[in-house]
C-alpha cells in the first residue's frame, strides 16, 4: 500500500509491520494530541523509506484552525455523501453511578458493531440526571434570499402552500400554471404580498408538461430573481379524470399522469445544478389505499412516491407527501363527498391541520410521509381485506 492510515485508539505502532511494506510511501497517525504516548518510539524509528504525518485532533479542531480550513473541509464532507451511508445500528444505555466508577475501556468506532449512545432519562432508577438546560434555534423553514416554485400555486393545496412559503420566511416565490391568474386570484395574491412585506410573489403561465416552458421559466426566474438562488420546488399540479378502469382510454390516462409525472421529470431536469433544499412532490393516499375509479390518479400519484425515493437514492432532495382528504380544492365545502369519504374511515382535514403537517414533514424530511386521518372502525368494516390489520393498529396507536 502507498499509505497507511492509524486511527485512535492507539496502544502501540507495529514497526516490524511498517519494514516489511516495500511500498508504503505515507503514514499517517490520527491521535487525541501531539503527546500521545505511542509518537515517541514513531519519531526516533528509522524511516527513510516513508513519511510520517501526525495530525492532532486537539489541533484540527481549534477554532483558528477550522476558520483557516473550512472551505476545503466542507467540500471535503459533501463529497462523502454522508446523508446516504447505511449507519451502524445503535444501542441507549444509562449508565448508573457504579458503571462511570468502574468502566475505563476506550471503545473503538472502527472494531465495535453497533454504537452506543447515552440518553439522559428520568424513569431509569438510579440514573443521573443532567440539570443543564437545553436551548433548540428556532430555524426557519425557508430563506429570505432564496427562490421557491409552486407548480399548480393559483388554487387548492398549491395556493395554501404558496401562503405557507410566505408566512415562514420564503423571500421569493415562482407560481407555474397553465393558465394566468384571474382578476380575483391576482387580487388574493395582492392581499397575501401585502401581508408578508418581505416575500415577493411572482406568477408566470407555463404548462410543465413540456420541457421547453419550463426551461424558458427558469431562464425568465433568474432575470427576474438575478440574486437569489433557487432552493424549493412544491410539486402540486393536479389534473382529474375520474371513472372506471374500462372507461378509461389512454387519453384520459396521459391527461392526469402528464402534470404530475412529466412535470416532476421536467422539473427534475430543469434544477439540475441547483443545491435545492426541498423537492417536495404532493402525492395521495390513493397510491396505496386504491380507488376503484382513480386508477389514473393512483398511478400518477404511484410514481410520484418512487420518484422521490430515487432523488434520494442519487443524493438528492426528494419527499412525497401522501395527503388523505383535505378540506380543499375540489373537496371544499362539498359536504356531499365529505360524507361518503367519512363512510369509508377518511376524515377530513382542515387548512390549519395542512399547515402543522406541511411544516412536521419538512422538518422530519423523511422521503416519503403519509398525512391522513383515519377512523380505523369503519376503515376496515369497509375493507375486508384489511380487518386483520385492525388488532395490530389499534395496539401500535395505544387504542381500545
Amino acid at each position: 500500500c502507498n499509505a497507511l492510515v492509524f486511527l485512535p485508539p492507539i496502544e502501540r505502532l507495529p514497526h516490524h509491520v511498517l519494514t516489511h511494506l516495500s511500498h508504503l510511501q505515507n503514514v499517517v497517525v490520527i491521535c487525541s494530541n501531539q503527546n500521545s504516548e505511542c509518537l515517541g518510539p514513531l519519531l526516533t524509528f528509522d524511516h527513510e523509506n516513508f513519511q510520517v504525518h501526525i495530525l492532532s485532533l486537539a489541533t484540527i479542531f481549534q477554532k483558528a484552525s477550522l476558520k483557516h480550513s473550512h472551505k476545503p473541509f466542507s467540500h471535503w464532507m459533501k463529497s462523502m455523501r454522508l446523508k446516504n451511508l447505511k449507519i451502524l445500528p445503535c444501542s441507549v444505555f444509562q449508565p448508573t453511578e457504579k458503571d462511570e466508577k468502574t468502566d475505563n475501556t476506550t471503545l473503538s468506532t472502527l472494531a465495535c458493531k453497533s454504537l452506543p449512545f447515552v440518553v439522559m432519562k428520568t424513569n431509569v432508577h438510579n440514573s443521573f440526571t443532567s440539570d443543564i438546560p437545553m436551548y433548540a434555534a428556532q430555524e426557519r423553514l425557508f430563506k429570505q434570499n432564496a427562490v421557491y416554485i409552486v407548480t399548480g400555486g393559483l388554487s387548492g393545496l398549491g395556493f395554501e402552500t404558496v401562503k405557507f412559503i410566505a408566512q415562514n420566511g420564503g423571500g421569493c416565490i415562482v407560481i407555474l400554471s397553465r393558465r394566468k391568474p384571474s382578476a380575483e386570484v391576482q387580487k388574493e395574491i395582492n392581499n397575501l404580498q401585502s401581508e408578508n412585506e418581505r416575500s415577493k410573489i411572482v406568477s408566470l403561465q407555463c404548462n410543465i408538461i413540456f420541457r421547453p416552458e419550463v426551461d424558458r421559466a427558469i431562464v425568465s426566474i433568474s432575470k427576474i430573481f438575478p440574486k437569489c438562488s433557487i432552493k424549493g420546488v412544491f410539486h402540486s399540479a393536479v389534473v382529474f379524470h375520474d371513472g372506471s378502469i374500462e372507461a378509461l382510454t389512454f387519453a384520459t390516462f396521459e391527461k392526469v399522469l402528464s402534470p404530475k409525472v412529466a412535470g416532476a421529470i421536467n422539473l427534475h431536469h430543469a434544477t439540475q445544478g441547483q443545491d435545492l433544499d426541498y423537492f417536495v412532490c404532493y402525492s395521495s393516499i390513493t397510491s396505496f389505499l386504491g380507488n376503484a375509479m382513480q386508477a389514473n390518479y393512483a398511478a400518477a400519484n404511484s410514481f410520484l412516491d418512487l420518484f422521490c425515493h430515487y432523488r434520494r437514492h442519487c443524493g438528492l432532495s426528494g419527499q412525497s407527501i401522501n395527503w388523505g382528504a383535505l378540506n380543499l380544492g375540489v373537496l371544499h365545502n362539498q359536504s356531499q363527498l365529505q360524507n361518503l369519504l367519512k363512510e369509508k374511515g377518511i376524515e377530513i382535514l382542515q387548512v390549519n391541520d395542512f399547515y402543522e403537517y406541511l411544516k412536521i414533514c419538512l422538518t422530519q424530511n423523511n422521503p416519503q410521509q403519509a398525512v391522513v386521518k383515519f377512523n380505523f372502525k369503519t376503515l376496515f368494516s369497509q375493507r375486508k381485506y384489511l380487518s386483520r390489520m385492525y388488532a395490530i393498529v389499534t395496539e401500535a396507536l395505544g387504542s381500545n
